[in-house]
């Protein structure tokens, strides 16, 4: 069986994972939390989807947003432990 090789630089260094667990404090998570709530009840009143629907749609788009952009600090950064 041949076996897959990523180029070099393609797969992220053993470290990566961690160093991305390790940046995503408690801190940046409830500021993502918070956000998600205020801008659910902001925009509740415009949209017909009940309270938790909408509030689950934004905490989704909330933590999906704060991922990449940890993932894309560790990833350009070679230390984002720092914050």
């Amino acid at each position: 069986m041949a076996s897959h090789s990523h180029p070099a630089g393609a797969a992220p260094s053993p470290g990566f994972w961690s160093d991305l667990l390790a940046a995503l404090t408690v801190r940046r998570i409830a500021w993502a939390v918070g956000g998600a709530l205020l801008v659910a009840a902001l925009i509740a009143p415009v949209f017909m989807p009940p309270w938790p629907v909408l509030l689950g749609r934004t905490l989704f788009i909330a933590i999906v947003l704060l991922l990449a952009y940890t993932a894309t600090a560790c990833g350009t950064v070679r230390r984002c432990r720092a914050g």
